[in-house]
């Protein structure tokens, strides 16, 4: 993400994803099939999936950021627009 908001992403970019489950303790299987299908979108694709598992208490924190992320690239438009 801090690609995009320097306007440094390349078409090589990654791109990331986050994943939130109410019990990541328990979740090794879906990690590995979600990794696994990650590995192969790279193959077929070309494209670096960036795959993060996250438990769902730290929902708050995540919008938190999501929304931080989302001024940031609000305010570097308004300013590249003048």
């Amino acid at each position: 993400m801090g690609l995009l908001l320097d306007g440094e992403d390349k078409k090589d970019s990654d791109i990331d994803i986050i994943i939130i489950t109410s019990n990541i303790n328990n979740d090794l299987k879906i990690e590995d099939e979600i990794y696994g299908k990650t590995f192969e979108t790279l193959l077929e694709t070309g494209e670096y999936l960036s795959v993060k598992m996250v438990g769902s208490e730290h929902v708050n924190t995540i919008k938190s950021i999501v929304i931080f992320l989302f001024i940031e690239i609000l305010k570097k438009m308004i300013f590249q627009w003048g």
